[in-house]
């Protein structure tokens, strides 16, 4: 999922996304978050920031950051949450189907 620290969307689900997160891990289904926000826009979006919340939410699943947002263009990601749900393929949901995700690498 795309997330970030201010978003008020996510500030009123963030309780309900990691309760959501916990009782998948026992069925094998992880998840993580990805914050790309520009942190000189959005000082509170940073890495420290994000890892204090994490902590403080005690979040399990890896909050991570996408400072080029190079990922959130691969993933048509606009606004948050954004949420893509994968299967064991690392084929990605989309709408009602699943397409294979090819992402490049540098």
């Amino acid at each position: 999922m795309f997330m970030c620290n201010h978003c008020p969307f996510v500030v009123h689900v963030r309780e309900e996304l990691v309760r959501l997160a916990n009782d998948y891990l026992p069925k094998g289904i992880k998840c993580i978050a990805i914050s790309s926000n520009d942190v000189a826009n959005y000082p509170q979006d940073g890495p420290e920031l994000m890892k204090q919340l994490a902590e403080r939410d005690d979040f399990p699943f890896s909050y991570l950051y996408d400072e080029s947002q190079q990922t959130a263009k691969a993933y048509n990601a606009a606004c948050t949450p954004d949420f893509s749900v994968f299967n064991e393929k690392w084929s990605v949901f989309i709408g009602d189907s699943w397409m294979i995700v090819g992402l490049e690498t540098e």
